[in-house]
């Protein structure tokens, strides 16, 4: 049979779930020294759930009819703050959602890095980006904001330059370090397509966004330059066909001089 606990917490019922307590376990909820221990007789932290048969789980439950946005969980500190899920097997790990200033960032910990950071909007004070990862991304569809009322300062793109510059710039075949199933891509470096034009941030990124621009440039070059050599090639071809009007009349005139 399973024991249950009601904790009235102010205006919020936590509702705990324990599994079947054993004999080592019959003391159901211990208070120690400030610490409060729900399915352990010795808690290690402020509040410490445990149990052993798989079914252990915590429970915040409001109960109002009326529907409305309602704080659930919430954690307070004064700094960063953390919330850490760890996979106890042998195989697992730990990751952590923190925050820090105007940040949220996923970790796993153990790589000495950040995996996701989540910052202020575009129009926020630190005008970063809002989404940074660490990796690589994999989605169905990925849609850029490009709206005329995002812009300032729009200027005219000369075609002919940026397929001039696009040119210039090298492609090669390569594998990210970090990548160690040894895949394979090929594009620019970052800093060679920097040199070049000269957009984005440090020179260590290439966006996408830019990058697309700087295609579509090249490609409208490319379709202008497409045209005009076809205009021309239909003017050699009417010049062509007159010239060979123009001889066979010519032969024809000196076949009837040589009767």
């Amino acid at each position: 049979m399973r024991n249950r606990i009601t904790l009235t917490l102010v205006t919020l019922t936590l509702l705990v779930t324990l599994p079947t307590l054993t004999s080592a376990q019959t003391d159901v909820l211990t208070i120690s020294n400030d610490k409060v221990g729900i399915g352990t007789t010795s808690p290690s932290q402020t509040l410490h759930v445990e149990g052993a048969d798989g079914t252990t789980r915590i429970l915040a439950r409001e109960s109002s009819t009326t529907e409305s946005d309602r704080v659930l969980f919430e954690i307070e500190n004064n700094g960063v703050t953390q919330f850490k899920v760890t996979d106890s097997s042998a195989d697992g790990s730990a990751w952590s959602f923190e925050t820090e200033g105007p940040s949220f960032r996923i970790n796993k910990n153990g790589t000495g890095g950040e995996e996701i950071i989540i910052r202020n909007r575009l129009d926020g004070t630190s005008g970063q980006a809002t989404l940074t990862v660490n990796g690589s991304v994999s989605a169905t569809n990925v849609t850029f904001s490009s709206s005329r009322e995002l812009k300032t300062n729009l200027t005219p793109v000369d075609g002919d330059e940026v397929l001039r510059k696009l040119a210039a710039v090298p492609v090669h075949e390569w594998s990210f370090i970090e990548e160690r199933n040894g895949r394979r891509h090929v594009g620019p470096i970052a800093e060679d397509w920097h040199a070049a034009f000269g957009l984005g941030g440090d020179g260590r990124d290439i966006s996408l966004i830019d990058a697309n621009g700087v295609a579509l440039a090249a490609i409208r070059a490319l379709h202008a330059d497409a045209e005009a050599k076809e205009g021309e090639i239909d003017r050699l071809r009417e010049e062509n066909e007159d010239l060979r009007e123009r001889l066979a009349r010519l032969e024809a005139a000196v076949a009837g001089l040589s009767r």
